[in-house]
């Protein structure tokens, strides 16, 4: 057994031993993102056995590309595993042609048309939306209907009772909080989530608040320095634009419009859509993940971390005083201003990627 293998058993035996669970939700938009809920998912099963089909932990996953079906983890002690079943919702497929026909049908998306009319011809999404956000923004909104409905199941099986009382007769201790807390993620360089990621955080939202139900989102953003992109300066000018808009999201709520193909216009005007931001990149040169594999093994990892233990209510410093560190290990003053705080990242890397892809948004824009 090499050395990864057993810290990884060893870690996940100290997470069994806490014998503590924490009610949360968590939501995924793209591939790295649900590769990442792939690995919870067996992490959670490993830990909790039996149990694990009782937890009041709920899984939200949007694909747009067919082939993460079909993948596969590992973890300690088994083989490669399949995605579960149902885990994963896999978008209806569209052609760009459809997506332009129907969002021409009404006045509020005939400005997703004119920009649909601008993609290339992606005649099936097979491989995703090939690093096109306006794409992927379009075939969520063309199965709006689909991840809509799967909010409130996500969101009350955090608060099932039934759940609870039979966790707590297995001999756990529930950590429950008054509000639903949800840890989202998205890929910032690539193009599902990139395109839909700040409607859909604004969609759950709404939908909580429909329910009477308070919620937090704490948004976990995969940078361009971790993507498999073969344009990586494509994945520099996506994340730029997905920058800009959480921040727009947490300052501006109201700007955030979610056109359904109906006609329907929805927003959320209560607050910020996102509680705090933690960017994902590449630590320093002496600590980096070998593949994205590990990266999402690791990512998943401190999501179980958050179910096991208090951490997450711990590390949730919105305005954190950063302004002290001398060392800027938490990156750039713009994002640590707004809660950026719960990873250390490569200061002079972060800021490189990101006024580059700052910048080119800018004159896309302007």
């Amino acid at each position: 057994m090499n050395t990864q293998t057993y810290t990884t058993k060893g870690v996940l035996e100290a997470f069994k031993a806490a014998r503590t669970i924490c009610p949360i939700a968590l939501n995924a938009i793209g591939t790295l993102p649900c590769q990442m809920l792939i690995y919870l998912y067996y992490m959670l099963e490993v830990i909790f056995e039996e149990h694990a089909a009782n937890l009041p932990v709920a899984f939200r996953a949007l694909e747009s590309a067919q082939a993460t079906r079909d993948m596969r983890v590992s973890i300690p002690g088994s083989g490669p595993r399949p995605a579960p079943p149902g885990l994963v919702t896999t978008y209806r497929d569209h052609s760009v042609a459809e997506l332009r026909e129907q969002a021409g049908r009404t006045k509020a998306t005939r400005g997703l048309a004119d920009k649909y009319g601008r993609l290339p011809a992606i005649e099936r999404l097979g491989n995703g939306c090939c690093q096109q956000p306006e794409y992927g923004a379009g075939i969520y909104t063309a199965n709006y209907q689909t991840v809509s409905e799967s909010y409130a199941p996500a969101l009350l099986r955090t608060r099932d009772s039934e759940r609870i009382a039979k966790c707590r007769d297995a001999g756990y201790r529930i950590f429950a909080r008054p509000e639903i807390s949800m840890l989202r993620y998205a890929n910032a360089g690539g193009s599902t989530g990139n395109g839909a990621e700040p409607q859909d955080a604004m969609l759950g939202k709404r939908n909580a608040a429909d329910l009477g139900l308070r919620l937090n989102q704490h948004l976990f953003l995969f940078l361009p320095s971790v993507s498999n992109s073969v344009n990586p300066t494509a994945a520099r000018e996506n994340a730029g634009k997905l920058l800009l808009e959480v921040l727009l999201a947490m300052e501006c709520p109201e700007k955030i419009v979610l056109n359904t193909l109906d006609g329907q216009q929805i927003r959320y005007t209560d607050g910020p859509i996102y509680d705090t931001v933690t960017c994902i990149g590449v630590t320093t040169e002496f600590l980096a993940t070998a593949s994205r594999d590990e990266l999402a093994a690791r990512t998943a990892l401190l999501a179980l971390a958050f179910i096991t233990t208090p951490l997450l209510s711990l590390s949730e410093e919105k305005f954190a005083d950063s302004k002290a560190q001398t060392d800027r290990r938490h990156g750039l003053a713009l994002l640590r201003r707004l809660g950026f705080t719960r990873f250390f990242l490569d200061s002079q890397r972060s800021q490189n990627i990101t006024r580059e892809a700052m910048v080119e948004e800018a004159l896309r824009t302007l």
